[in-house]
């Protein structure tokens, strides 16, 4: 200690010693006055302005023993001031003092002024009892005062005590006195560098530890071996009641070499094992899929595993761009990706993450819970305590210095993009400087624009990014259906064999139908529906939901009644009433642990980190809970307003049962019922929900208005899964948010959720299977039944086994994911309660993520490394293309799905020897000719099926182009047209690229042959591409064909720009009336994208050429205005010779027109459906002879290759122009047809002078044969 700060403590010392004699021989409180409070009060204020002025001059918070036992001493002294006030001012409170002289007085008043006649002598007697009086109220007054100033200033000497930290100065103690740590928390080694920041104390405590935490490696003996690989009896045993620094040094360098371990990673037999990967298999634990009741389990390592690592370490020697995960179903893929984000926050201090979807759930959703899983079982020495972790507050990892102060160590946001369907979704992943980044589920909407919108945040100064950002994509979705066994599920989670519950409509009664095929989920349009009651359901526009008419009848067992059937959703209304199944009497047999307790525990009770305790004022519950459990005081109980006893109690032994039923650790807006509720009988549920209703429930009766049993909750989710609970039952309650006022405790408006059960079925149902255990409400209760003896049954007796709810509000929600199956027998099923039918429809992958896969340069995404994959595959069974551009391709072989992997040591599985370190590392690895041989043969069984096996490719690729499939239901022969085009380009049956001139010397139009490629791509890139036309029957030497007997479809773009996906398209059919081998047929077409003149001359001469009549869309009139143009400038009748008018097309086709235009084909939901409907009847065709080979389809008519391209990948509402001009021309030849139009007998010209007769040319496998006309361009 420093001589002056000895010299100082001593002069304190020896002065403060004087001050405290004083106070301990002058003890004023016991007089009853407060004189002598004043001079005590001065003094005990200028002992803490010494202390603070000596504490300035030492300058530390830790102290040594001498200080210490000073600052002790001056703290008794201040502490018996304080204490003397408190227990004056609760002693001799002014309301005690003269209460009973007050009290005396005013009886004595009362008594003489009652008596009707008053003496005289009483009359004076009155007089002084009343100045008395007064004297006393004014002494009162005084005594108020002066008890309120010295009540203020003992308040101002306990702060500035509290304000000078210096009752404990040792290290140890100053960490506990900041009272850091909220609740039983502890520091753990990853906050180390964290809290030394902000406490200096703990850097202190830490530097005492001796241990060099800068040293290259804390613990040699383990620094090279996985930690899963230990003897368990080598690692040193933990104690999670303390903080790191109170555990032995062994311990400390132990954990810290692995927290390092996470951090940098470690080399082992020279290979590097990258820190995620340890992180990932050492740290992160996942839910047993094996068996969800047990323990969380450290994830496998497995080749996936191996090939994602691989792939992330070239990305981060790349520096500049991202990982875009991307292939099949079950790869482990949100696994992963949250496991690389919980990395990301734990090894960087004051990280920002961020993780991007389409939706909330349950992508965005599903991180939430993985990384709960995994923070709550992280070993105690590395856990970061999470302040934080919901969606919509995001992850926050860090410490609470009291129950609303925090520190956070780390934060995640997410960004739901909501489908990408608003402007605004665009922008949201803009901003900040994220050190992790997930864009989730990229193949569910427009990400083009939101990834390339985040994109700057990643870029340091030295153009390197900060962080290597993760993409990812597959396919999944959520709605609730029954099982066999009754038990409720996400319909994602249904696994075939456990067969699903429909509604038979006929007999009106549950049914248990097989699943006859589980499709993978897709993207569609989809709507949201809400009925009065609640019940929602989201699905595509397309789904057939059950509904009772209102104003059609049928016949049913002699009468008539309202109908009931399927309508799809896309054609419901506001109003109609949908069926909604009664009741599932199927339940399991497991009795559940007490759970009309675990009713009360939900309601109102705590067991998020301590021991459980229920809040109750209920004597039926508190009695009960005494009986029955050792309970310790949470807090001192409390009158309510109506005069009960508000107990809040501990209850001892009860966290173990809490834990096996799921619920243990989950905060007041985090509450669920168990895990797996629907597996337990019916008793233990009804006395769940029993216990609901006592806690956080009423039965509201009425004689003059409607009764009802109501429950309301904070948070819906758990709402939601009462009612589905009580759905079960056979109860229907109606659920309902609302608004609740601001109050003193909660001074702002708040969010809550009812749901009330007021019919009469639904009354009496609850009334026979669950009773309240409180009997006022319960009286209540019976009132209410009694009362609906008299009430009428509102729902229809030809009604069985189901109600009817009324459906108020239906929304259209943009693109969604879908998920569906095919139910057995009557092809039906129950979704979130309500009855449905089967659908078709799987998902495709959005154009933008289709852009970003094939070009993933072009979009800052590393592209595929084959090499990786290949590793140690046999060729035989690699089915890829490794010259294919894509991004990280995960095949489905690789899958879970794929069947168990081959367990192998690492070395092995690197070819390295058996004396590598590495062979005591287990990899388990995929069994590729199984795994190959399995997807092959499922396909093969669903070859007749061709949507069916679309739709297993996409969810199962094991090439990059079974990505783009499109596994929603094709209309049109989709892999019969994949077929078809790879056959005419074997035989080179797919036309002769030409270009066209007018020679003017001879009026001809001349076909030159060329070697420009034509566009061959699907979707179009963009760009200008001057592509040439291609020919399939070229016209014979002197003959002209007659007007109309070709037909040309059209199909402009609206804008002469080139960075569309889109490409002016023309389509040339021959109608058949003339025969031949290219009758019906496509014989030519010109698909390009030059500037729109040069486009507009070039398809002039084609329709010349074939003498076309031309049905083009009319949303663009550009060709039109050039055909004006011409006319104007020549004199001649182009438009009125060629262009097709709309008029009698609209209503002979029963299509729609456009008014103000009189030419062409308007381009509304009604035409463009008739359109593709000619296109699915024309390809779809059966006994099709072409060049007298009988039993073809209609789809080997076509020998356009991109026209079946676009068949093959046909998407609804994405850009299909060659379909456009098919089906244009074939709409049009059809019509003429069908109205007998333009049918002149072929004409052949033999005048040997006529200048425009063309020469006749043919055309070979190998192109013409007679060139004579022909010249190279």
């Amino acid at each position: 200690m420093d001589d002056n700060i000895k010299i100082i403590l001593e002069d304190y010392s020896d002065k403060f010693r004087d001050y405290g004699k004083y106070i301990k021989s002058n003890d004023w409180s016991k007089k009853g006055e407060y004189d002598g409070w004043d001079l005590e009060n001065t003094i005990v204020s200028d002992i803490l302005a010494n202390l603070s002025q000596f504490k300035n001059e030492i300058n530390t918070n830790v102290y040594p023993k001498k200080i210490q036992e000073f600052f002790n001493k001056s703290i008794d002294i201040v502490n018996t001031h304080v204490n003397r006030t408190s227990n004056y001012l609760e002693e001799f409170k002014w309301s005690t003092k003269y209460e009973s002289d007050i009290r005396n007085i005013n009886s004595k008043i009362e008594v003489i002024e009652s008596d009707g006649y008053i003496s005289k002598k009483d009359e004076k007697f009155l007089k002084e009892l009343k100045v008395s009086l007064e004297l006393l109220k004014t002494q009162v007054k005084k005594d108020m005062v002066t008890q309120s100033e010295i009540f203020t200033k003992n308040n101002k000497i306990k702060l500035n005590l509290s304000k000078l930290n210096i009752e404990d100065g040792s290290s140890e103690k100053v960490i506990k006195s900041l009272q850091l740590f909220h609740s039983d928390k502890k520091a753990t080694l990853y906050m180390r560098d964290f809290l030394c920041k902000h406490i200096p104390a703990m850097k202190e405590r830490v530097n005492n530890l001796g241990i060099n935490f800068n040293a290259s490696v804390i613990n040699p003996s383990t620094s090279n071996e996985l930690l899963i690989n230990m003897n368990p009896k080598d690692i040193p045993p933990y104690d999670k009641t303390k903080h790191f620094f109170e555990q032995p040094k062994s311990t400390i360098e132990f954990w810290e070499e692995e927290r390092r371990k996470n951090v940098n990673g470690i080399t082992v037999g020279g290979y590097f094992i990258h820190p995620w990967l340890y992180f990932h298999l050492n740290s992160f634990k996942i839910p047993n899929a094996e068996d969800s009741s047990s323990e969380p389990v450290y994830p496998d390592f497995r080749d996936n595993e191996y090939f994602f690592t691989e792939m992330l370490k070239l990305a981060e020697e790349d520096g500049r761009k991202a990982l875009l995960l991307y292939g099949s179903r079950r790869i482990s893929k949100s696994v992963c990706a949250t496991s690389y984000l919980m990395f990301k926050l734990y090894t960087i201090l004051n990280a920002s993450c961020k993780a991007v979807g389409f939706t909330r759930e349950p992508d965005l959703e599903s991180i939430v819970t993985y990384m709960n899983v995994a923070n709550t079982n992280m070993h105690p020495a590395l856990n970061i305590n999470a302040n934080n972790m919901d969606f919509d507050s995001g992850v926050k990892l860090g410490v609470k210095r009291t129950a609303q102060e925090r520190l956070d160590y780390a934060e995640l946001s997410f960004v739901n993009l909501e489908g990408g369907t608003k402007k605004s979704a665009t922008q949201k992943t803009a901003g900040g400087t994220p050190n992790g980044f997930l864009f989730d589920e990229i193949g569910k909407g427009s990400c083009i624009k939101p990834w390339l919108s985040a994109i700057p945040s990643f870029v340091k100064k030295d153009g390197r990014w900060r962080t290597i950002p993760l993409l990812a994509g597959c396919v999944c979705a959520g709605t609730k259906v029954y099982n066999h066994k009754g038990e409720l599920i996400n319909i994602e989670d249904l696994k075939k064999e456990e067969g699903i519950l429909g509604f038979d409509k006929n007999n009106q009664q549950l049914s248990k139908e097989p699943i006859t095929w589980m499709q993978p989920p897709s993207e569609k349009p989809c709507y949201r529906i809400t009925t009065r009651k609640g019940h929602q359901l989201e699905c595509s526009y397309e789904h057939p939901i059950l509904v009772r008419h209102r104003n059609k009848r049928e016949l049913k067992d002699g009468k008539r009644v309202r109908k009931i059937e399927f309508i799809p959703t896309e054609n419901l209304k506001v109003g109609q009433q949908l069926v909604i199944n009664e009741s599932v009497n199927i339940w399991g047999n497991i009795k559940m642990w007490e759970p009309r307790l675990v009713g009360w525990f939900i309601g109102d009770g705590y067991y998020g980190t301590d021991v459980p305790s229920i809040t109750s004022c209920d004597f039926e519950i508190n009695d009960y809970i005494d009986s029955k459990f050792e309970t310790s005081i949470k807090k001192k109980n409390e009158i309510t307003k109506d005069g009960k006893i508000l107990k809040q109690r501990r209850l001892k032994g009860t966290s173990k049962f809490l834990r096996e039923l799921g619920i243990y650790g989950q905060s007041k807006g985090r509450k669920t019922l168990p895990k797996d509720v629907y597996k337990y009988d019916k008793e233990s549920i009804c006395e769940l929900i029993g216990g609901l209703l006592d806690s956080d429930g009423h039965a509201s009766f009425s004689d003059k208005h409607a009764s009802s049993v109501c429950l309301s909750f904070g948070h819906e989710n758990l709402i939601k899964e009462i009612m589905f609970l009580l759905n079960k039952i056979g109860v229907h309650p109606t659920y309902n948010k609302k608004i609740g006022k601001p109050t003193k405790l909660v001074p702002r408006e708040c969010e809550y959720y009812v749901i009330s059960i007021s019919d009469k079925r639904s009354l009496n149902t609850l009334y026979k299977n669950v009773k309240f255990s409180i009997k006022y409400k319960q009286d209540s209760f019976e009132k209410i039944i009694k009362k609906l003896d008299s009430k009428k049954e509102q729902i229809p007796l030809e009604l069985k086994n189901c109600r009817l709810d009324t459906i108020s509000k239906i929304e259209y929600i943009g693109i969604k994911p879908i998920y569906n199956l095919t139910a057995g027998s009557t092809n039906t099923y129950l979704a979130n309660n309500i009855v449905t039918h089967n659908t078709a429809g799987e998902q495709a992958v959005s154009k933008d993520a289709e852009k970003i896969l094939k070009n993933p340069e072009q979009y800052s995404v590393m592209p595929m490394n084959w090499d990786l994959l290949e590793k140690g595959v046999d060729p035989e069974w690699i089915t890829w293309n490794k010259n294919e551009k894509f991004a990280m391709f995960v095949p489905a072989q690789l899958s879970l799905e794929a069947g168990a992997k081959t367990k192998k040591t690492f070395a092995d599985f690197l070819d390295l020897p058996e004396s590598s370190p590495l062979n005591n590392i287990t990899i388990y690895v995929t069994d590729w000719e199984k795994a190959t041989t399995l997807f092959k043969e499922r396909r093969e069984m669903l070859k007749t099926d061709l949507d069916l096996q679309s739709a297993e490719a996409n969810s199962f690729p094991i090439t990059p182009e079974d990505c783009y499939l499109t596994p929603e239901k094709n209309k049109f022969p989709g892999h019969k047209a994949r077929l078809r085009k790879k056959l005419i380009q074997q035989n080179g049956e797919d036309g002769v690229r030409v270009k066209l001139s007018k020679n003017y010397s001879t009026n001809l139009i001349e076909v030159h042959l060329t070697d420009e490629p034509t566009i061959t791509e699907y979707p179009y890139k963009g760009g200008n591409f001057d592509a040439p036309i291609v020919l399939l029957e070229v016209l014979d030497e002197g003959y002209e064909p007659n007007l109309g007997l070709y037909c040309m479809g059209f199909d402009d773009v609206k804008h002469d720009k080139s960075d569309g996906d889109s490409v002016i398209s023309a389509t040339i059919i021959k109608r058949s009336y003339e025969g031949g081998e290219w009758s019906n047929r496509i014989v030519a077409w010109y698909d390009s994208r030059p500037e729109k003149k040069d486009y507009y001359r070039n398809l002039f001469l084609l329709m010349k050429y074939y003498n076309c009549r031309v049905l083009a869309e009319n949303e663009d009139n550009g060709y039109l205005e050039y055909l004006e143009d011409l006319d104007m400038r020549n004199g001649t009748n182009h438009v009125n010779t060629h262009m097709s008018e709309g008029v009698g097309l609209a209503s002979e086709d029963n299509l729609n027109r456009n008014h103000n235009r009189k030419f062409g084909w308007s381009p509304t939901g009604n035409n463009i459906y008739h359109l593709e409907q000619k296109i699915v009847m024309y390809t779809k065709q059966d006994g099709v002879v072409i060049g007298g080979i009988e039993d073809l389809e209609g789809i080997d008519l076509i020998n356009h290759p991109m026209l079946l391209e676009e068949l093959y990948m046909y998407k609804k509402d994405q850009n299909a122009d060659r379909i456009r001009s098919f089906g244009l021309a074939l709409t049009l030849a059809q019509y003429y047809d069908k109205t007998y139009q333009y049918l002149q007998k072929k004409r052949l010209f033999r005048d040997e002078d006529r200048k425009d007769k063309p020469k006749k040319i043919r055309i070979t496998k190998n192109g013409f044969t007679d060139n004579s006309r022909l010249r190279q361009f």
